[in-house]
């Protein structure tokens, strides 16, 4: 299920070669949406988001004094903050279920490279 996010979001487009250090090596044009806006749309605390960005979970850009998140990372910030306000689960509950679903997704994708493989090796017969 997806969130759609209200139109009155902030969005901001800013060439990341000119953000900060850590993105010098990139020339890439990116929407960053204000963490103080998304936490009054899905009426959340920002204390929240910043104990995400703790566990390591997302990542945000500062940028003028203000914070924000990227684009890339938004869907995954609307699971975590479902999952935080309609199941009360603490971020590290979050973290270990991230972790688990990404152990899953790989696995899932071992098991289909297995059936390609086994697949071309029954044809051959």
């Amino acid at each position: 299920m997806l969130l759609i996010i209200s139109i009155s979001l902030q969005v901001f487009q800013i060439n990341k070669k000119n953000c900060s250090a850590n993105y010098l090596n990139h020339n890439i044009m990116s929407e960053l949406f204000a963490i103080t806006e998304f936490c009054m749309l899905h009426e959340i605390d920002p204390s929240f988001i910043y104990s995400l960005q703790q566990e390591g979970l997302i990542t945000i850009t500062t940028n003028d004094s203000d914070n924000f998140v990227e684009e890339e990372e938004l869907h995954r910030l609307e699971i975590y903050t479902r999952m935080h306000s309609q199941l009360g689960i603490n971020t590290a509950g979050i973290d270990a279920i991230s972790h688990l679903l990404e152990k899953m997704r790989n696995m899932q994708d071992e098991l289909n490279a297995l059936k390609t493989r086994l697949n071309l090796y029954e044809g051959t017969d």
